[in-house]
């Protein structure tokens, strides 16, 4: 039965994905989607972070700090869930889909700045959805692997900041 659900599901998951690159490919979203999904590699993050702590004051180096540690946190738990899960991507290329790296750490990074940076929450959260939308454009994933990217990262952010401000 769990089998069932899971074949209807992810049916439905590769039907959404196909609709997206069958009726909503644009010119300039072709041209900006692979930039905009740089964003949430975790490298990129992580030498921003850096730059953050090393030109920040002392709340930034907090926020910078708070970063780093959600960066490795979350791209462990997304490494073991890759390799346990296994599922390949929508269009080849490298394996391990499942969940998407990019999305966690970008909406782990989100969680972050958005709690020490209250007045810019809403950007930090629109950046986080573009980078996760941009997965599905350019075909890197499908959308339960940005989905399960998304909770990955706000539930490990959200615990760590509880554990870091409280």
């Amino acid at each position: 039965m769990f089998h069932h659900y899971m074949d209807v599901l992810l049916g439905i998951d590769f039907r959404l994905l196909t609709a997206l690159h069958t009726y909503a490919h644009y010119r300039f979203l072709d041209v900006v989607m692979p930039w905009v999904t740089y964003l949430g590699d975790g490298l990129v993050l992580f030498v921003l972070s850096g730059i953050t702590y090393l030109l920040g004051n002392r709340h930034d180096k907090k926020a910078a700090i708070d970063a780093v540690k959600v960066l490795i946190l979350v791209g462990l738990v997304v490494q073991v869930l890759k390799h346990l899960v296994g599922r390949p991507r929508p269009f080849g290329g490298s394996p391990d889909s499942f969940p998407s790296g990019h999305t966690a750490v970008i909406f782990g990074l989100a969680q972050v700045y958005g709690t020490r940076y209250r007045r810019f929450k809403l950007l930090f959260l629109a950046l986080a959805v573009l980078v996760g939308l941009s997965r599905l454009y350019v075909g890197a994933h499908y959308p339960l692997d940005v989905l399960a990217g998304m909770a990955i990262g706000v539930v490990v952010a959200a615990a760590l900041m509880r554990n870091s401000l409280g």
